[in-house]
């Protein structure tokens, strides 16, 4: 049974954000501004749905050393 709480919104402000994607605030805003990282507003407060956290990290480049292996 696949859990429908997959794609809970997540605070993009709170600690578990920070934990999962350790990059700063205004770097998040500037991503969602961009259009690269899709967020949902509720009143004041910005959210990021886990699953887009997830796309998001997996679409990014992977790093690869100067002597060809990835990072």
């Amino acid at each position: 049974m696949t859990n429908s709480h997959d794609d809970d919104l997540l605070a993009i402000r709170s600690e578990e954000r920070k934990r999962e994607f350790p990059v700063s605030d205004s770097k998040v805003y500037g991503l969602i501004k961009s259009g690269e990282l899709e967020a949902v507003k509720i009143g004041a407060r910005t959210f990021i749905r886990r699953g887009e956290l997830r796309r998001f990290k997996s679409d990014l480049p992977r790093l690869v050393t100067a002597k060809g292996e990835v990072a």
